[in-house]
């Protein structure tokens, strides 16, 4: 909010973009997670749940 409230806009978009990239490597570890699980594992559930989880 400090930023929003100074209009500092490059540091806005500086933040947004680390945002971002912090977001899809989340996602990339999300899904080699699941992967991992999925290959290695058994799980006493079905597989639909891993994959809504």
């Amino acid at each position: 909010m400090e930023y929003l409230v100074e209009e500092d806009y490059d540091e806005i978009q500086t933040l947004h973009s680390k945002m971002s990239k912090l977001a899809h490597e989340e996602d990339l570890i999300k899904h080699n997670t699941r992967e991992v699980i999925r290959e290695r594992y058994f799980l006493p559930v079905e597989r639909s749940v891993l994959i809504n989880f």
